[in-house]
This record gives C-alpha cells, sequence and structure tokens, in this order.
C-alpha cells in the first residue's frame, strides 16, 4: 500500500505542526513540532484498516506531543477516530463527545 495520501491527508486534518519521515522498512516515525513521537506501522491490506491504525496511532501521538509542551486540546483529548468509506473514498473523521467534528476525504485508488 502507498502511504503518500494517507500522510497528506493526516497532515490536512491534524495540521502543519505534524509531520512524518522514514522509520525503517514500512514504518513512518510521526514527528509534532519536529520532535519524534515515535514510528507508525501497519501490514493491513485493507485501505479502510490501515487509514483507522494510522489515524488513531497519530492522534495518540498528537496529544502526547500537545501534552509534553503543555497544551490542552480541549474537547479533541476525547476524539473518536472514524474511518468511513464512501464510494471510492475514505473519510477519515474525528468525533468529539460534544459533537465537533473533523474530517478529510482520501481516494482509495491513491491508497
Amino acid at each position: 500500500m502507498r502511504l503518500e495520501a494517507l500522510l497528506a491527508a493526516l497532515q490536512e486534518l491534524f495540521g502543519p505542526r505534524l509531520s512524518f519521515g522514514p522509520a525503517g522498512r514500512e514504518a513512518v516515525s510521526v514527528f509534532w513540532d519536529g520532535v519524534s513521537e515515535g514510528a507508525v506501522w501497519s501490514r493491513a491490506d485493507d485501505p479502510g484498516d490501515a487509514a483507522l491504525f494510522f489515524l488513531s496511532a497519530v492522534h495518540d501521538a498528537v496529544l502526547e506531543g500537545m501534552g509534553r509542551r503543555g497544551e490542552h486540546p480541549g474537547p479533541w483529548a476525547d476524539a473518536s477516530p472514524r474511518v468511513t468509506r464512501e464510494g471510492g473514498n475514505l473519510r477519515l473523521s474525528l468525533h468529539t463527545p460534544d459533537g465537533q467534528q473533523a474530517e478529510v476525504v482520501v481516494a482509495v485508488r491513491e491508497l
């Protein structure tokens, strides 16, 4: 599976403070404000499964990074990651308990 489109979608969702780098075979390093927050990899064959795994792992890494810097993410701390398939696209979204939502769409054919 090609990760470039998925990583670009995650950067769009979380903003410019999130970046990625190589971490070895099939792994991606996650950076928040230029500081490594760990590595993520998935061997899932299904693009939806891989997208949910990456979305969940990146959300956790972002929360860790913000916490280390004394920032509070507000309602996003308790957000639930979701991935839904809509035709040839995957909708990656975060849903807070109070109803806020952030989302981005990526074409499955790009994965």
